[in-house]
């Protein structure tokens, strides 16, 4: 389903067609859309894992705003110029490991300190020889968000695409203060995800699939 028949469906089920004379916005509906997508994907354990290039900084590392877990970074380190594993750790851990890690002096990177969920430091501090040197993070990541009447929510079937517009409906009912029209979408939303999560189960390994993860590897 495009973005565009996504807003018409839930538009249809929340009773308000016309989008100019609505209580509700298709700006809302966008987003309540993407929302939904990704509340999909993760019921479905189908958030795809990319991988991304950075180089090293002396200060932050600004990640994509779409991860949401690094799983395994790499980099290529001097003078030895090969890739190896980076150690990821949160503030805590490395505080733990080095009281002084903020004011450590520089040299080869051997962990990755993440210091939120989109910024990261590397200790300690790469000196000269291994400033701009290419970082590789393999994360899951979150698709794009869809903003054109084109797009579609490409990593589920057909039947999960349809389960969208009710949550959709579930958040819109929520906004306009119907509390229990809100709840009959989202158990409708809900049972739908698990029936073909069941599905998924009974068929893995198969060459049928309930939902496609793609990967930009």
């Amino acid at each position: 389903m495009t973005l565009s028949e996504l807003l018409t469906e839930w538009r249809s089920l929340i009773g308000q067609t016309d989008s100019s004379n609505s209580l509700v916005t298709d700006t809302q509906g966008k987003a309540w859309a993407n929302e939904g997508y990704r509340t999909i994907l993760a019921k479905m354990n189908g958030i795809p894992t990319t991988s991304r290039d950075y180089s090293s900084a002396a200060d932050t590392i600004t990640l994509n705003s779409l991860t949401l877990e690094i799983m395994a970074a790499d980099m290529l380190k001097q003078p030895e110029n090969k890739y190896s594993p980076l150690s990821i750790v949160d503030v805590d851990t490395i505080s733990y490991i080095d009281s002084t890690w903020l004011s450590a002096d520089t040299g080869i990177p051997e962990y990755l300190v993440m210091l939120s969920k989109f910024t990261a430091r590397l200790h300690p501090q790469p000196n000269a020889a291994n400033l701009a040197q290419t970082i590789l993070v393999r994360a899951r990541e979150f698709p794009t968000d869809m903003s054109s009447s084109s797009d579609t929510p490409a990593l589920l079937s057909k039947n999960l695409q349809d389960t969208i517009p009710h949550y959709m409906a579930y958040r819109a009912f929520s906004q306009l203060n119907l509390p229990q029209r809100a709840q009959d979408e989202l158990i409708l939303f809900n049972s739908m995800c698990k029936s073909h999560r069941e599905l998924q189960t009974k068929t893995q390994g198969s060459a049928s699939k309930w939902i496609t993860v793609e990967s930009d590897d």
